[in-house]
């Protein structure tokens, strides 16, 4: 979404005022509302499965092609020293006071990979002990409102931080060349005490983050960096029931333009929406003119990219090792047709209490109608339709890159899976807790909670 779409359509006002959807429709509102999703992504010649309420997906094995001749590299430990830390019992579980600077969780956010979703579950999991965040969280998740600016104003959102819109800078501002721009909210002591750094832009607020870290002379937050994935036929399905809303060129080129001209809700007929088959509109415009684009259709390995898509995109292989280390340097790897197992995850790593995803989802049957209603990764099948076979297949190869990244990420997710399962056993059999880490608020150490929200 352009900065002039932002600021001129879902301008976020201020901590006390809501701001309701302007988007024409009823329709409008209810797609919005889903959750503009979050990650990165891919998949060639996926195995199918059958996935239902609370049961793990089973790994898409598939072959990485040129992904498997690029070395692993090691993941990040998901600890933060505590050496100087102190520790107390809450009735909530052990929070830590130390002098270092609290660990801020930092969220790659891929519009329709489920990213709203997660950014919703993180916060939830980050003010467990904030009955004022919690409320706020509520009304997002069961009214047609945006309240970024309230969650900034509490320090759960950092400054410049939206829950599904790019970055947000402050108001009235312009972009100058040689002059950084600053970010909405922004203080020195919002930025020592917010939980979540996080936009659909979020490479680029992370660095401007941190140049105001250095310009201000702050202390340097360690990152956990975050990143959600997704099939990537699954993705181009959920891109097109959205009316194709982050695609601006091709919008353009099918005369919808902008969504202040051609709303979302009112491009396609329902029929259309929902309609994959080998002769459907979807199938001649993703593979006639989506497809016909080269490398700039892999959106989930630009946004994994961002800053250094436009230097690499010549250069294929270059983009996917690039692409492949920043993958494996996350802290955290989400999957969303494995929502759940990936959210239990996040909790681990975070040492918060770990909780039901569907608390922290939208209402689906309240806010979205029958025909634009994807299904949403806390159901357990994020998948969005039924699609014809040979069409899936060419997807997958238009898709390459997001394929290959796909199956990176995937890999990576099992591994560190079965990594925790094993070690989180081991606690369980030998009665031992988790090491604690320095992050705000309380922490949860034993380790049979985990255990079980992973089986």
């Amino acid at each position: 979404m352009s900065a002039c779409e932002r600021e001129g359509l879902l301008h976020d006002t201020g901590a006390t005022s809501t701001t309701k959807y302007a988007w024409a429709t009823k329709r409008v509102r209810d797609i919005v509302a889903i959750g503009v999703g979050a990650a990165l992504l891919g998949g060639v010649a996926l195995i199918s499965r059958g996935r239902g309420e609370g049961h793990s997906a089973p790994v898409r094995s598939a072959a990485l092609g040129d992904a498997a001749a690029i070395g692993r590299l090691a993941a990040p430990d998901l600890g933060v020293g505590m050496d100087d830390a102190d520790s107390s019992v809450s009735e909530l579980g052990r929070k830590y006071t130390s002098s270092a600077p609290r660990l801020l969780p930092v969220f790659f956010h891929t519009e329709k990979s489920g990213g709203t979703s997660l950014v919703l579950h993180a916060l939830e999991l980050l003010a467990e002990d904030r009955p004022e965040v919690l409320s706020i969280l509520a009304r997002v998740r069961n009214e047609d409102v945006m309240l970024d600016g309230d969650l900034r104003h509490l320090d759960a959102l950092c400054p410049g931080s939206a829950m599904f819109l790019t970055t947000v800078w402050k108001i009235g501002s312009k972009w100058e060349p040689g002059r950084p721009r600053p970010l909405e909210d922004y203080s020195n002591e919002h930025w020592a005490k917010c939980s979540l750094l996080t936009s659909h832009t979020g490479r680029d607020l992370l660095k401007r983050a941190e140049d105001l870290e250095r310009s201000n002379g702050l202390p340097t937050r360690p990152k956990f960096l975050m990143g959600m994935f997704r099939d990537p036929v699954e993705y181009q399905q959920a891109a097109w029931r959205s009316e194709l809303f982050m695609y601006h060129d091709l919008r353009e080129e099918l005369g919808w333009g902008k969504l202040v001209q051609t709303p979302l809700g009112t491009a396609l007929p329902d029929n259309e929406l929902k309609d994959f088959s080998a002769n459907s509109k979807f199938a001649d415009i993703m593979m006639n003119q989506h497809c016909a684009k080269g490398l700039g259709t892999n959106f989930q390995t630009r946004k994994v990219l961002e800053e250094q898509w436009n230097s690499l995109e010549s250069d294929k292989q270059r983009a996917l090792q690039e692409a492949t280390r920043r993958v494996r340097a996350l802290s955290w790897i989400g999957l969303t047709h494995n929502f759940d197992h990936s959210a239990c995850m996040l909790a681990y790593g975070l040492r918060k209490k770990p909780t039901p995803t569907s608390d922290s989802n939208y209402d689906r049957a309240k806010l979205l109608p029958e025909g634009l209603a994807a299904n949403h990764p806390h159901s357990g099948d994020a998948n969005e339709g039924a699609i014809d076979e040979t069409l899936k297949q060419k997807l997958y190869a238009c898709n390459d890159l997001d394929t290959q990244i796909f199956h990176v990420a995937e890999e990576e997710f099992e591994r560190r899976v079965s990594d925790a399962k094993k070690e989180l056993q081991r606690l369980v059999d030998t009665k031992g807790t988790l090491p604690p880490i320095n992050i705000d608020g309380p922490q949860w150490l034993e380790p049979q909670e985990y255990l079980n929200c992973l089986l």
